[in-house]
């Protein structure tokens, strides 16, 4: 093949290599840039899953450590808890060992 640069024939076939170089290129970056799309998806999905699963465990730690925590059913009597440490001192005002 000659390359003078006049032939149309040579004009026609270097416009045509560079617009298939330019559409491959560009069918390529659209592949790319769905595929890209397609991980940003998967990406917010697998992150909406882990907010919800941390929600649920922390929400189910709250709660089941305000049901088992005892002294927010029972009453206590603090006027005698405190006499009864103050029977429980000896002279110096400390608490025996």
């Amino acid at each position: 093949m000659h390359r003078c640069g006049l032939c149309v024939v040579c004009v026609v076939i270097q416009v045509y290599i560079v617009n298939k170089a330019a559409l491959a290129s560009t069918e390529r970056g659209a592949c790319m840039r769905q595929v890209l799309e397609d991980w940003r998806y998967i990406a917010m999905v697998i992150d909406r899953l882990q907010l919800y699963i941390f929600l649920a465990v922390t929400v189910a730690g709250t709660v089941s450590i305000l049901i088992n925590a005892p002294h927010i059913y029972t009453y206590v009597d603090q006027d005698s808890v405190i006499a009864g440490l103050r029977d429980s001192t000896n002279i110096n005002g400390t608490l025996p060992r």
